[in-house]
């Protein structure tokens, strides 16, 4: 018997696997960093298939198999595209602490902590004003490493780290301090290794 996990996941990307199956990469709440086939996707007449796209956030049902997890069911919440169709800052900025997060997370690890502050940065993307996607960008990216153990050791950037708030006065902080913020996160992205 198959146990089915549903947790609530970003789509991270994919590849086309034999003729119409997808190998996906998911942000999961619940599981962390999961690769899971999702059959016939790429087929016309798949259900699921509008809803696995790149940069979705997914309600998703996913099966244990004996060597890789299959994707059995999901519920679109929404597509990062559609959302920020004419802001393709917003949508490239979403991209990018993707992929960082693809390049950084273990895989299977449970993380609800980067999970809701991933989450939470794409709903603040939505508000913020363009002038402040940068700020947004570096604090998010600070916040993303400190929750995987790369801890800042600058006095100026722990209070940003230690609060979970996306307000327009840690921008501003950020905004003072934007060229060792940027210092800071090449130093912590170079002790990742990655």
């Amino acid at each position: 018997m198959h146990v089915h996990y549903d947790s609530t996941a970003f789509v991270f990307g994919g590849v086309s696997l034999g003729e119409a199956n997808r190998y996906l990469t998911l942000f999961t709440k619940e599981l962390g960093l999961v690769s899971a086939v999702a059959r016939s996707v790429r087929a016309e007449h798949s259900k699921l298939r509008p809803l696995l796209q790149e940069l979705s956030e997914v309600d998703v049902t996913l099966v244990r198999g004996r060597e890789v997890w299959r994707v059995t069911g999901a519920v679109l919440r929404r597509r990062l595209p559609e959302t920020f169709k004419t802001e393709p800052e917003r949508l490239k900025l979403a991209a990018r602490l993707s992929l960082l997060l693809r390049r950084l997370l273990p895989g299977e690890e449970r993380n609800p902590q980067l999970f809701d502050l991933y989450a939470d940065t794409i709903r603040h993307l939505e508000n913020v004003p363009e002038a402040s996607l940068p700020e947004l960008e570096q604090l998010a990216a600070l916040r993303m490493l400190g929750a995987l153990g790369y801890r800042s050791r600058k006095g100026a950037f722990q209070v940003l780290l230690d609060s979970t708030d996306m307000e327009e006065s840690m921008f501003a902080v950020m905004r003072k301090y934007r060229h060792e913020a940027v210092a800071e996160l090449n130093e912590l992205i170079n002790a990742s290794q990655l």
